[in-house]
């Protein structure tokens, strides 16, 4: 049996998608984005997440 948790993050993920989505086609084709993180695994998931949806 699953738990609520995975569920809840699937959901979430979901939703945050979406949202992300949405958002991105609000900007023009000449917005540039600039990023800075830590280095940590969060931060460079982040990274390759908006290299794909906004790519150079």
């Amino acid at each position: 049996m699953r738990s609520s948790l995975p569920a809840f993050n699937e959901i979430w993920q979901r939703k945050f998608r979406s949202h992300l989505l949405n958002q991105a086609e609000q900007f023009s084709p000449e917005t540039t984005f600039l990023i800075g993180c830590s280095g940590g695994m969060d931060s460079m998931l982040l990274l390759h997440l908006m290299s794909i949806v906004f790519p150079a």
